[in-house]
């Protein structure tokens, strides 16, 4: 996880966004909390139903979030003064030529696009190679034949979601399952567990890298379609596709391996036991 799962997707995201190489460091020394339903600073008096992990982590995600805003506000005055081909100029420059974003938009924006840009991508990574572990007809599937990394990919968003849930708020008053939602009632939409509807999904507990029809939630779909999805999915293809070509006979060092206590659903490590064919072999 230390080594290729955090490090890739942040180095990714910062190249596009276009933070200096010498703040990557910085940035990716900050402590992970759950950001990706934060990214608003939280009202007075918040209580634990306001973050899936109660009221002290969203102090921290608030916290972090300031910490950001901070970070990319002399970014942008620097972009403004010295553009690049990145997408904090291009921001810039919509907003200069067609007055689409205020400033205070680009910032949220890019505060958006950063902690989106890494954080399912770390879990994905994650996840989906400790799926194709605890099945080595698959890893061995996806070694001799790479066309099937795409499917691999999305079989893995399926199997164990990156991000297991989503926040909506009730524009009307709904009756669903049973329950009656009232109108502006925030609800928590569990991605994971649609994704694993046997109504929907054949044997749905099993990981099959050949499975049909795979429309999966991984991704949200509509107007809440996740932006980054197909980056995180190319990123993903790679490194499943290099993994099951590279390393021989892969075998799980810890099973179940440990999971982080202060971010949802995302391995702390993932220790791997394997023979490693050279890079170009």
């Amino acid at each position: 996880m230390d080594k290729l799962a955090y490090p890739l997707p942040i180095e990714v995201i910062c190249e596009l966004i276009g933070i200096p190489t010498q703040d990557r460091p910085f940035l990716a020394s900050w402590p992970r909390t759950q950001l990706c339903c934060t990214f608003e600073p939280s009202p007075l008096g918040a209580t634990a139903t306001a973050h899936p992990e109660g009221p002290d982590r969203l102090v921290e995600a608030d916290r972090i979030q300031q910490q950001l805003t901070d970070y990319f506000t002399p970014l942008i005055q620097r972009r403004r003064r010295d553009p690049g081909e990145d997408l904090i100029s291009a921001l810039i420059a919509a907003q200069e030529h067609r007055d689409a974003l205020a400033t205070e938009e680009i910032n949220a924006t890019l505060r958006l696009l950063f902690v989106a840009g890494y954080e399912n991508m770390v879990n994905l990574i994650g996840q989906g190679t400790l799926a194709l572990l605890r099945h080595p007809e698959q890893w061995a599937a996806l070694g001799q034949d790479p066309s099937l990394a795409a499917a691999a990919v999305d079989e893995a968003l399926r199997y164990d979601a990156p991000f297991q849930f989503t926040r909506r708020v009730a524009l009307a008053e709904l009756h669903i399952g049973g329950y009656r939602i009232s109108r502006g009632q925030h609800i928590l939409a569990h991605l994971a567990a649609a994704n694993r509807d046997p109504a929907r999904f054949p044997e749905p507990d099993r990981f099959d890298a050949h499975r049909a029809d795979n429309h999966h939630l991984g991704f949200g779909t509509g107007i809440h379609a996740c932006l980054g999805a197909r980056l995180a999915h190319l990123q993903a293809e790679i490194v499943f596709t290099t993994l099951t070509r590279r390393l021989t006979t892969p075998q799980l060092e810890l099973d179940p391996p440990p999971y982080r206590t202060d971010v949802i659903r995302s391995l702390a490590e993932l220790p791997i036991l394997a023979h490693i064919t050279p890079r170009g072999a």
